[in-house]
């Protein structure tokens, strides 16, 4: 579930980042469109959202482990569920953080939670 979930966020991403050219405008790709996206390889999204710099480079391992793991069990070939199932939460709480949790751009100073400084112009 944690490698399905990923995969999710990362086509969402994918999604709602690209710009599509139709006739004289640029649109966002209609559902249908979607459909098409969501049959590219993983490892192709997530290179894309890398250097498009939709999402940081730190989560290239992550992404690559949990479908690593997400790979071994959809093909019956685990063999430490416990042990994996705890990293894949590990590698998903990595990819949240990195990507749609609402605290991505904020750190804790001070005991306070406060907006990280951002790079500007």
């Amino acid at each position: 579930m944690c490698g399905i979930t990923a995969e999710r966020i990362a086509k969402e991403l994918l999604r709602t980042n690209l710009l599509m050219r139709e006739k004289e405008k640029w649109i966002f790709p209609s559902d249908e469109q979607a459909a098409v996206l969501d049959k590219i390889e993983m490892n192709n999204i997530r290179e894309l959202l890398i250097k498009s710099e939709v999402i940081d480079n730190n989560l290239r391992k992550p992404f690559q482990n949990l479908s690593e793991l997400r790979n071994k069990y959809a093909h019956a070939a685990g063999e430490k569920p416990k042990e994996d199932a705890k990293l894949s939460i590990n590698y998903l709480h990595q990819i949240i953080e990195g990507t749609v949790s609402v605290f991505k751009n904020h750190e804790i100073k001070k005991g306070k939670l406060v907006l990280k400084k951002q790079n500007c112009c």
